[in-house]
């Protein structure tokens, strides 16, 4: 499987660290460390970088009226999953 050069995986030291958290980069994390599998530990080293250039960009926005813009017609379920209160309290 080949990997478009924008998804760079992140160096492995970054699958041994430790959040207290309970982040999608500790879940990439787990799964790295419980697999063997070449494929599946390199994909979540992608995932880590993309998450990681996700998050940067989320912080980006000034508020969440603008984050939710960046949604397209595409994405509008996506929106109203992400909008349900239920989610939003918890």
């Amino acid at each position: 499987m080949g990997y478009p050069d924008k998804f760079e995986p992140c160096p492995e030291f970054w699958m041994s660290m430790e959040n207290p958290k309970f982040t999608i980069c500790e879940v990439l994390r787990e799964i790295w460390q419980k697999t063997d599998d070449p494929k599946i530990r390199m994909l979540t080293r992608i995932a880590m970088t993309m998450s990681k250039k996700m998050g940067a960009k989320l912080r980006s926005y000034k508020d969440g009226e603008e984050l939710m813009n960046a949604f397209d017609d595409k994405t509008d379920e996506m929106r109203k999953f992400l909008d349900r209160e239920d989610l939003q309290n918890g």
